[in-house]
């Protein structure tokens, strides 16, 4: 918290990208590749600038996810993280357990991700349509049209039946 609340208010535009140029060497990988081939692959359709300057507005912000990693996440936790997500707009507070679980010569990470309840998505209007629409009156066409002015096209293409 004391990390996000910091970059937050003290990270000046350049920093953001200085930090990848860095971690992206440390990593012994050019830091150019992987932007150029992160930016091909999402839906961003500006220059390398103009998406810095974007991410250096949303940390401005405080358009951030902030992220508990650990095995085990306690109830405690849990609760502190629903309680901050539903109350910090437009700060989305998660936790990500990674369970490891291990048999004979095998073992695997299930990852589950606790903060994302109605009441969060409710508050950040991620769950509300807008009021001309009556969820109860939807047909087919509707609610496709819906999803097509709220959600980005590949989201509303796995809602599709097959």
């Amino acid at each position: 918290m004391d990390y996000a609340a910091n970059a937050v208010a003290y990270w000046p535009g350049e920093t953001l990208k200085e930090l990848f140029y860095q971690t992206s060497e440390v990593d012994s990988q050019d830091p150019e590749t992987l932007l150029a081939n992160f930016l091909k692959d999402s839906d961003y359709d500006g220059s390398e600038e103009a998406f810095w300057q974007a991410a250096y507005e949303k940390l401005r912000s405080g358009d951030v996810r902030l992220i508990f990693v650990a095995d085990r996440i306690p109830p405690e936790l849990q609760r502190i993280v629903e309680f901050l997500n539903e109350r910090m707009s437009p700060t989305e507070v998660l936790a990500l357990e990674l369970r490891r679980y291990s048999g004979g010569e095998f073992s695997t990470h299930i990852p589950r991700v606790l903060g994302r309840t109605s009441a969060a998505q409710i508050a950040k209007n991620n769950g509300i349509p807008p009021k001309s629409y009556n969820r109860s009156n939807w047909i087919e066409a509707s609610f496709f049209e819906y999803l097509g002015q709220n959600l980005k096209e590949r989201e509303v293409g796995a809602c599709l039946p097959f």
